[in-house]
């Protein structure tokens, strides 16, 4: 899950602390507020969204909208295994966070961002999400899993078969995370972005199962 948009919020926090937001193009407080009067402004982005496979690797996101009536969002990311290097067969090992992490609609930006590698950037409505992670772990499960100590370190080795095998580290409890990301969906298939001092740069791109 390292390459996980998940991840990355949890881990690139500290580089993007401080931030802003804004600009041309951006929409809050009561512009934005009434956006929300036919349904919560995230409402569209529920669902299960799947990534490309990589590496024997394929990530996930399933959002739902978060229980308490507030419009926010609950992101649950996992990123499963595989024997086979185009990801196809049963999964050999799981990985997910112990919580889910709440995004809560932060206005709208429009952005110029290129969501094909090599292609020239096009301008995008990006949905400006607050991010907030509690303390958190990581946890591997599965058939191809063993849980073991190498080199002093505790860590999930998952058996890929032919291709070899991984290891994880469990780094255990980590600390809490409040990140600026956005959300853009175009058809079916959905983009996640993070900011940085250029503006926004492209993370993931998901279809939907």
């Amino acid at each position: 899950m390292q390459k996980n948009w998940a991840i990355l919020l949890a881990t690139s926090a500290a580089l993007l602390a401080g931030c802003g937001g804004g600009g041309e193009g951006s929409e809050t407080g009561a512009r934005y507020a009434a956006q929300t009067v036919n349904g919560p402004a995230l409402a569209s982005y529920v669902g299960t969204w799947q990534a490309d496979c990589s590496g024997h690797a394929r990530q996930s996101l399933t959002i739902s909208l978060k229980n308490d009536g507030s419009g926010a969002l609950e992101l649950a990311p996992a990123t499963s295994y595989f024997a086979q290097a185009d990801c196809s067969g049963p999964a050999s090992a799981t990985e997910t966070l112990n919580t889910v992490i709440t995004a809560s609609a932060d206005g709208t930006q429009d952005s110029a961002l290129p969501l094909t590698a090599g292609e020239p950037a096009t301008t995008v409505q990006i949905d400006k999400i607050i991010s907030s992670l509690p303390q958190f772990a990581f946890h591997v499960s599965g058939p191809g899993v063993d849980y073991v100590v190498q080199e002093s370190q505790q860590q999930w080795c998952i058996d890929l078969g032919a291709a070899g095998n991984i290891c994880l580290h469990d780094d255990g409890l980590q600390q809490a995370q409040n990140v600026q990301a956005g959300l853009v969906l175009r058809d079916n298939v959905l983009y996640t972005v993070l900011q940085n001092n250029a503006g926004y740069a492209l993370d993931t791109r998901y279809v939907k199962k």
